[in-house]
């Protein structure tokens, strides 16, 4: 199928290829679903989106240029989901068992922390968080504070006014800082 008109211009010889633009919007087909392309490219906002093999790798960019906003995500079924949202704030998780297929608020909140082993996010000012095995090992960096936990074994905090370290969720301790030194047995401080 071929069809011209003043807004628009397709062609389709499905399931081969097809290529269509119609106004602002373009879309790409090749042997479908092995390669998909669509983009959006008006005044107030720009998207390209990519998919090979239906769901099996996506990668989508959004992109506002009256406010000079962006976000990013890319998904490889099932071994990565990776995102970047407007703040600039990124995150890699993995595995992604639905992310590639359905990615939507409500599913990243309640369903998707059901299967995911391994979670990183971080920005441009060097703040970032690890969680490995739902938090079994965590850390956490935020400018010049550092926090690590090994659960229940063992944890540790370095902030601005002292550092913690902890053993067996504070059944031991020691703290030091400006204040002075502390150490903790049976989760009793006590002045050093």
């Amino acid at each position: 199928m071929t069809a011209q008109g003043k807004d628009y211009n397709v062609e389709r010889f499905i399931p081969f290829y097809a290529q269509s633009k119609i106004k602002d919007s373009t879309s790409n087909w090749i042997m479908w679903p092995i390669y998909r392309h669509e983009a959006i490219d008006s005044a107030s906002f720009r998207q390209d989106k990519t998919s090979l093999l239906y769901f099996l790798f996506s990668y989508s960019e959004d992109s506002w240029p009256e406010t000079g906003k962006e976000r990013a995500r890319s998904a490889f079924w099932p071994l990565y989901a990776w995102k970047k949202d407007e703040a600039g704030l990124r995150s890699l998780s993995m595995p992604a068992l639905a992310e590639a297929v359905i990615w939507n608020d409500g599913l990243e909140r309640n369903w998707a922390p059901l299967w995911r082993l391994f979670i990183a996010q971080w920005d441009d000012k060097g703040n970032n968080a690890v969680s490995l095995l739902w938090n079994l090992y965590w850390q956490e960096r935020r400018g010049e504070e550092l926090a690590w936990e090994l659960s229940p074994l063992v944890s540790y905090r370095s902030t601005g006014t002292g550092t913690e370290f902890k053993l067996l969720k504070g059944l031991f301790g020691y703290g030091g800082g400006k204040s002075g030194s502390s150490l903790s047995l049976l989760w009793i401080p006590f002045k050093l």
